[in-house]
């Protein structure tokens, strides 16, 4: 877990008087991001007036719950998509081999392979590979184009992310029709109290 520490107590008045605003204003130029140890990562980043003291930085963000967290670099979003786009491809495959090899099977779960195999094909052509040129501006400092920011990658990212949820909700669906014969369950009974 990624924490910030401000050094001072300036959050413990409730007036911005002046020399609260230059105690806030010192504080923060004392921030420290620590990370503790994870896979191998054991590194501080200590900023003191205004200069890093550390040459690895990372980018922090705020959410709009006011909780700071550490992106990912470039390198770790290159391996989410290198990974992602593995597998929807593999369950891509999965659901054409099943349309090419299931003669009878009914129209329902045909649309619904049909459906699934669309919108991934959509998004490992489209916003995948958009995705990956922003990845590739970013990891490129000398590129031409403006530059691509970590937060820039995070929220594409976040919107292939859904995307990635809504497939594979569509793929265990496709799962389930497979286990099933392609046949639609029937609806469970339930009980009423």
């Amino acid at each position: 877990m990624h924490n910030i520490k401000l050094y001072d107590a300036a959050y413990c008045h409730s007036s911005p008087k002046p020399c609260i605003a230059h105690q806030i204003h010192q504080a923060l130029q004392k921030t420290s991001i620590e990370s503790e140890p994870h896979i191998a990562n054991q590194s501080e980043i200590s900023i003191g007036n205004g200069q890093l003291a550390n040459e690895q930085v990372a980018e922090t963000i705020k959410n709009e719950n006011g909780i700071n967290f550490v992106l990912p670099d470039g390198e770790t979003y290159r391996s989410l998509l290198m990974e992602a786009r593995a597998n929807l491809q593999l369950l891509c495959n999965q659901a054409k081999n099943d349309l090419l090899n299931q003669q009878e099977m009914p129209e329902h779960a045909a649309g619904t392979l049909r459906t699934a195999i669309g919108k991934a094909g959509l998004l490992l052509d489209r916003k995948m590979a958009k995705f990956e040129d922003l990845l590739k501006n970013h990891l490129d400092q000398n590129s031409d184009v403006g530059q691509v920011n970590l937060s820039d990658l995070s929220g594409y990212w976040a919107l292939i992310s859904i995307e990635l949820k809504e497939l594979e909700a569509n793929f265990r669906e496709i799962n389930f029709l497979r286990e099933n014969h392609w046949a639609l369950s029937e609806p469970e009974s339930r009980s009423v109290r």
